[in-house]
């Protein structure tokens, strides 16, 4: 099975169990199928460092960019995503003969598009690709599909090109929600601001976009030449933070009020080992767990270009920051 990012996991201290939420590439295909072929599974484990074993599917194709939250003053758990889970096989047809989560055909990192004269078309009637929200009173479901996210922004001037793709909330404790997202990286190959903040009264009301201090208001990461994708958002002892995918590598913002921020060009994991395996040279879709300090505890991303690699199969890897506790 290839799966493409997912998580923070949490602990659930009645089963003393990690519960990690991840997008995961059905019919055991590789990332070639992403575009049609991802779904949300859940999976528990003994350790926050995994190994994580599945338990089912939790949101059918299409869902994407699985990101889970809770809200304290809701006591509801929420998953974010891009997608609404409303296209079955009997509308978009799983690619076939996939094994150990790798595409026929495909061979090499580069591999993003498999032999489409084998897949049969999707033909899904009124499918929402928009980011959208799950939620459940349960770790272990059922999820209920709360529909689209709403924006709120301006016909032009500052925030009015913002969108909340790869979406990452920030859920507060009095139920008040700060969510980053990302617009296009690149239009005909210039780089672009495209990280931007919201705010919603709750994690079902309407995103208002909070216009920054970077160009044409965006959050005010990156430099016009780096890259920058999937935002992972939280606060910590020492304010907020951001890891953005930049360039296959992970760069670094911070901000004491969420809309003046800094950002170092430095990359904070580059050809990154694993045991047993070769350097790893791609870093997407971050996330983080948060220990009891504020600290960064682990870090997990998506990873699909290692080194020695023939085919589409990704990972998902989890990079703890200091010696492993449970």
């Amino acid at each position: 099975t290839s799966a493409w990012g997912g998580g923070p996991p949490v602990f659930d201290p009645t089963t003393q169990k990690y519960h990690l939420f991840v997008s995961e590439l059905e019919g055991h295909c590789g990332m070639a199928t992403w575009s049609r072929g991802s779904q949300a599974v859940h999976a528990i484990s003994d350790s926050r460092y995994g190994p994580f074993t599945r338990v089912k599917t939790i949101i059918p194709a299409w869902t994407h960019n699985v990101y889970y939250s809770y809200s304290v003053a809701d006591k509801l758990h929420l998953i974010y995503h891009i997608g609404d889970g409303k296209e079955p096989p009997s509308c978009n047809p799983v690619f076939p003969n996939c094994t150990t989560g790798r595409t026929p055909g495909c061979s090499g990192a580069k591999c993003w598009t498999p032999d489409n004269t084998k897949w049969e078309p999707e033909n899904c009637p009124h499918a929402i690709r928009s980011p959208g929200i799950h939620y459940s009173t349960s770790l272990n479901g059922t999820w209920t599909y709360a529909g689209p996210i709403q924006l709120v922004k301006p016909r032009s001037g500052p925030g009015s090109m913002s969108g909340s793709s790869n979406p990452s909330p920030l859920v507060l404790p009095n139920g008040t929600v700060l969510l980053m997202g990302r617009t296009r990286d690149s239009i005909d190959g210039v780089i672009q601001h495209n990280i931007w903040l919201f705010r919603a009264e709750s994690w079902n009301s309407s995103y208002v976009v909070q216009p920054g201090k970077g160009v044409n208001g965006s959050v005010n990461v990156g430099n016009g030449h780096e890259q920058t994708e999937d935002p992972v958002f939280w606060k910590g002892r020492r304010g907020y933070h951001v890891l953005l995918h930049s360039n296959n590598n992970l760069t670094h913002g911070w901000s004491l009020d969420t809309l003046d921020w800094n950002w170092a060009p430095e990359t904070v994991a580059q050809n990154m080992y694993a045991p047993g395996m070769v350097p790893i040279t791609d870093h997407e879709r971050p996330r983080v767990l948060i220990d009891d300090n504020g600290d960064v505890d682990v870090v997990f991303f998506a990873s699909s270009r290692m080194a020695d690699a023939h085919d589409d199969a990704s990972r998902l890897l989890a990079f703890t920051t200091k010696p492993k506790t449970k």
